[in-house]
């Protein structure tokens, strides 16, 4: 994690590779390097992350600022991620939290979003 060496010397390369590409690189390599690193902990998250960067590459800009359906496509997006996000990474922790043990741990629910 966060703690390890190699992971601040990633950090370290991926930074200075970043600036050093051309800036129609940069956003690109940046999506990698963060799939990379996801790879690493998770790797069957990054084909979820893949999935939803694809769907709201493709997407999201063709339902934005258009007619009824496109304004519906786009909430539908938006309410999808949401509720993905909110499946994984709040159910759990207040599933747990309801469940008989150790009650210390299980009351720390994640604030942020990724």
């Amino acid at each position: 994690m966060i703690q390890s060496g190699t992971f601040w010397l990633a950090v370290l390369a991926s930074a200075v590779v970043f600036w050093l590409l051309p800036l129609r690189f940069r956003t690109g390599f940046l999506a990698l390097a963060s799939m990379g690193y996801l790879a690493t902990l998770a790797p069957f998250s990054v084909l979820a992350l893949a999935g939803w960067t694809v769907a709201f590459y493709y997407l999201a800009p063709r339902a934005a600022g258009g007619d009824g359906a496109k304004n519906r496509l786009l909430i539908f997006l938006i309410l999808a991620i949401l509720g993905y996000l909110a499946y994984f990474k709040y159910i759990p922790p207040l599933v747990q939290a309801f469940s008989p043990g150790p009650t210390e741990k299980q009351l720390i629910i994640p604030l942020g979003i990724s």
